[in-house]
């Protein structure tokens, strides 16, 4: 999280420097390299905050942007900036960490609904670890020794069927 909110930091001190506004050219007016620099930049910046899109008001960033070009007081101070980003990058982290955990609660539970259908399968050998296998072709040669080396063919997948 730090690096993205460093990324996006970086990407709005360009914007600064390269003095964009709310009022940006047309796409279909970009005549000179200024302008394809700016737009070019400004895509950048919008998809380093793509992440966070739904956090901004771009109105209100704006106005920063411009404030802090201009030599305007801000209407935070850097104080009161840093406490605000030391909270939403908690919020973040917390937010982050509730999708990864209902995402991992989501994958337990599939894959043990397709761990017991599975295992009503013909032929599905569970061992006591609970691995499943299913013998496709029986071999018929002789049986490797502990210290053997031997080459298998075998294709695993996903519960959702994937390889």
């Amino acid at each position: 999280m730090k690096g993205f909110l460093r990324q996006s930091l970086t990407a709005m001190a360009v914007v600064a420097a390269l003095g964009l506004s709310a009022s940006a050219v047309a796409a279909d007016k970009l005549e000179s390299e200024k302008d394809k620099v700016s737009y070019m930049v400004g895509m950048d910046v919008g998809r380093s905050l793509q992440q966070i899109k739904d956090e901004l008001d771009l109105k209100v960033f704006m106005q920063a942007v411009e404030a802090v070009l201009q030599g305007q007081p801000t209407a935070l101070s850097d104080e009161e900036a840093l406490a605000v980003r030391q909270g939403f990058m908690q919020k973040l982290q917390a937010k982050q960490a509730a999708d990864q955990q209902a995402a991992a609660e989501k994958n337990k539970t599939e894959g043990e609904a397709f761990l017991a259908d599975n295992k009503k399968k013909p032929g599905v050998v569970t061992t006591e670890s609970g691995l499943q296998y299913q013998v496709v072709t029986q071999g018929d040669g002789p049986k490797p020794a502990a210290t053997d080396t031997v080459k298998v063919h075998y294709r695993g997948t996903f519960a959702d069927g994937k390889e």
